[in-house]
């Protein structure tokens, strides 16, 4: 084998010489070991983030939909309570009637105002 051939030998004589000492062996497939497990513990905490993210959409959307159920109900109720808003509109003119029972008709913002109820 040659100097920048594939193998190179200095690679070689380093894991080589790496396992003369079953300790040096050892240290090796722990760190090989390390490493796969801190792969795993990546991908277990890069799938618990996505499952958190996943999980505020899903809020995220349940909000929007809540939401939007109101907006509907309250354009129903409206619809519902238009035509009797328009059946009392024209009593409108006669309120004085009511108010004269409860603020004295002589009473006024301009002169001797204490506001007064009946």
């Amino acid at each position: 084998m040659e100097q920048g051939e594939q193998g190179d030998p200095w690679l070689l004589a380093a894991v080589s010489s790496l396992t003369l000492t079953p300790r040096s062996a050892q240290m090796l497939m722990l760190m090989q070991l390390t490493a796969e497990k801190h792969q795993t513990l990546l991908l277990q905490l890069l799938l618990s983030l996505l499952l958190q993210l996943l999980l505020l959409l899903l809020v995220l959307l349940m909000l929007l939909l809540l939401l939007v159920w109101l907006l509907l109900f309250f354009a129903f109720l409206l619809l519902l309570l238009s035509p009797l808003l328009l059946l009392l509109l024209p009593q409108v003119p006669f309120a004085h009637r009511f108010l004269d029972r409860v603020v004295p008709p002589d009473q006024n913002f301009d002169h001797g105002y204490c506001g007064v109820f009946r």
